[in-house]
């Protein structure tokens, strides 16, 4: 019996040290499901998220944006004409952002490479009516 104590004991700790490492946003509230995955629960809205999910800083646009755009190479402040994107421009909240990328390298977006021209392969087409190999380029 003793030991049936001690090892429901052990295991409840076990399962209140992953609830209490488990870092939720504004919102969430940390929750086990009945096979022991940790997550974050919604308490206003009806969603779910990872524990410990990194928040990245709010875009921040002068009046001329009218979106703001998160691709491969950042986040962006655009404005957008007839569904098409006229202007890109970075965040005016750049402090933000440089110490949000500080703090978590990982996350920084990948630099963009300017596309340089690249001489086109060459293809090997067969000429059906001499039976001949061409190259073409």
């Amino acid at each position: 019996m003793k030991l049936l104590i001690i090892l429901f004991s052990f295991l409840a700790s076990c399962i209140a040290d992953e609830l209490s490492e488990c870092k939720c946003t504004e919102g969430y509230k940390p929750k086990q499901d009945e096979s022991g995955v940790v997550y974050c629960h919604g308490t206003i809205v009806k969603s779910i998220l990872p524990c410990n999910m990194v928040i990245k800083p709010d875009c921040i646009c002068n009046e001329e944006a009218t979106s703001v755009l998160q691709d491969d190479y950042g986040t962006w402040c655009t404005r957008l004409v007839d569904g098409k994107e006229e202007k890109r421009w970075t965040c005016e909240n750049k402090e933000d952002w440089e110490a949000f990328y500080i703090s978590h390298p990982e996350e920084k977006p990948k630099e963009k490479v300017e596309n340089k021209p690249q001489e086109a392969p060459k293809q090997e087409t067969q000429d059906k009516q001499q039976g001949s190999t061409i190259l073409k380029s």
